[in-house]
């Protein structure tokens, strides 16, 4: 924004140039209102002087005008009843007058607005902007094929620049893609499509690198939900679950990204069965992953799941193992059990199955760490048909008894904590009890 004491002349455009849809310097209308008229009121600010002509209207414009004709600013005429599109109107047939006053140089994004007057200026942002507009006369086409029309021009609008910025060919993008979230998503399932097909071509294995490099391009939901595993002070978890859910209506279902984004999750199943430890003679049954990033979840139970997990952190970062009391059988409470010594597993060094139904967190860490947790969701035997050949086809492999059982045998029954081993472990000091109180979850 810049202080300017520069008048600014009306456009005073003709009727007849409304008619033939051309300024007569040969550039295009937008409808009756020119770029020139949109993109000089979409500077203006609330501190903008103005000067109205005396009243020159008739019927119900005439008594809406004398309302705002007496106001010095835009914000003024904004209060006294002027509406917005008589800003434009009124500018473009030379009945207001810019005086000076602050006045931008660029027009007003919708992301910036900071006042009430930039919030209705900014909504014409996108017919404001030169470079924009041309982008979206360019692409009228592509909508049209796509039938993306009906889309009105700011959602157009903000469809071109998601596609740009986040590299989505535009002949790609549907009207269900318009939030950031829902793009960089489409773009991590197009990375994990290209993955797949290459791995196939070489026939290789699916590497960690391969899930990271999705993993850094998915955009992940605040999940206010999870609340057994949030950190104190915290009001969100960024965590999305793929692969099937109970409802609470009983019903099963594949979770929506799941299947919005099958190749995302194609990715991550076949990388569980690709790095599992080789020491397992059976492929790891599952039924939905746990996808998590940058949270330090406190200790926790998982609740609902059928059988035990494997998980495994990603990225670049140092700390984060997993801490796993082995040998709880709930007969403590999770504060008590912070008297007991976990079993630190290294889950950076790939997948480490453990029983996620007893209690659990991982260390504090620093830097980037994404973690991937495959577990079975309870009575999963009660999903139907369709949604378990859904799963299949995405390589899920779906628990079978055997399977199940083959798995169970991996984690010894607990044993529970004896009150001598409590009192063996109670000895830890108040500051390391403190930083485990604040260790983070898979």
């Amino acid at each position: 924004m810049v202080a300017s004491n520069k008048a600014q002349k009306p456009a005073n455009k003709t009727i007849k140039e409304k008619k033939d849809g051309e300024k007569k310097d040969g550039s295009k209308a937008n409808g009756f209102y020119h770029d020139e008229t949109y993109k000089t009121v979409c500077c203006w600010t609330a501190n903008t002087r103005i000067k109205y002509v005396p009243n020159p209207k008739s019927g119900k414009s005439r008594i809406r005008y004398a309302g705002y004709e007496k106001a010095k600013t835009v914000e003024e005429s904004l209060k006294k009843g002027s509406f917005p599109l008589d800003l434009l109107f009124d500018y473009q047939t030379g009945k207001l007058s810019v005086l000076g006053g602050e006045i931008r140089k660029e027009p007003i994004d919708p992301s910036k607005a900071t006042t009430h007057t930039d919030t209705i200026l900014s909504k014409w942002y996108y017919r404001a902007h030169p470079a924009k507009l041309q982008a979206l006369r360019d692409a009228e086409k592509v909508f049209e094929e796509k039938s993306l029309t009906k889309m009105n021009l700011k959602n157009q609008a903000k469809a071109l620049d998601l596609s740009e910025r986040l590299g989505i060919k535009l002949d790609e993008f549907s009207e269900g893609m318009l939030s950031e979230l829902d793009a960089a998503r489409k773009v991590a399932d197009q990375e994990a499509e290209k993955i797949l097909a290459s791995a196939e071509r070489q026939r290789r294995k699916i590497s960690d690198q391969d899930c990271v490099k999705v993993l850094r391009k998915w955009a992940f939901r605040k999940n206010e939900a999870r609340l057994n595993v949030m950190p104190e002070g915290s009001s969100f978890v960024h965590s999305d679950t793929l692969g099937l859910i109970r409802c609470r209506d009983g019903r099963y279902m594949a979770t929506e990204p799941s299947v919005l984004y099958p190749n995302v999750f194609t990715l991550f199943n076949k990388w569980v069965q690709d790095q599992k430890p080789s020491k397992y003679q059976k492929p790891f049954p599952f039924t939905s992953i746990s996808v998590n990033y940058a949270y330090a979840a406190k200790i926790h139970r998982d609740q609902g799941n059928h059988g035990p997990s494997m998980g495994a952190a990603l990225g670049n970062f140092t700390g984060g193992r997993l801490n796993a009391w082995e040998d709880d059988n709930k007969s403590l409470d999770l504060d008590q059990l912070l008297e007991v010594k976990p079993k630190v597993l290294d889950v950076s060094k790939g997948p480490t199955l453990f029983d996620g139904r007893r209690a659990h967190s991982v260390e504090p860490f620093k830097g980037e760490r994404f973690s991937l947790v495959f577990f079975s969701a309870g009575k999963y035997w009660k999903a139907p048909k369709k949604v378990q050949d859904f799963l299949k086809q995405c390589k899920v492999e779906f628990p079978s008894d055997a399977s199940m059982e083959y798995y169970m045998k991996q984690t010894p029954a607990a044993k529970g904590y004896s009150s001598e081993k409590r009192k063996a472990t109670a000895s830890i000091s108040s500051a390391k009890r403190q930083r485990t109180l604040a260790s983070g979850g898979a």
